[in-house]
């Protein structure tokens, strides 16, 4: 499975090239809050960091909770797995 981590001073020109890969799910986490959400809603395989966003603390937090956050654990959550799906399906289509 593909998983990776990528940095740039903002944490955005970084994810444009990191997502034209197959099967890379991009997003930019400035708060451990939305490296949970972007694990458990979207199933982000890339972490986008910003050195100029985020302090050395903080980018380690982000880090340990997105590598421990699964996507899409409980029945309430189903219509992430849906948005997923559809995603993938959009992805295999266009290439």
């Amino acid at each position: 499975m593909l998983m990776g981590k990528v940095i740039c001073a903002e944490g955005i020109g970084i994810l444009i090239p990191a997502s034209k890969y197959q099967g890379a799910y991009v997003a930019r986490c400035l708060t451990p809050q939305e490296a949970i959400t972007s694990r458990k809603h979207n199933n982000t395989n890339v972490l986008g960091l910003g050195a100029d966003c985020v302090d050395l603390e903080t980018a380690l937090e982000i880090i340990e909770v997105w590598l421990r956050t699964p996507f899409y654990s409980d029945k309430s959550e189903e219509p992430y797995l849906g948005r997923f799906l559809q995603t993938v399906r959009l992805e295999k289509a266009v290439r």
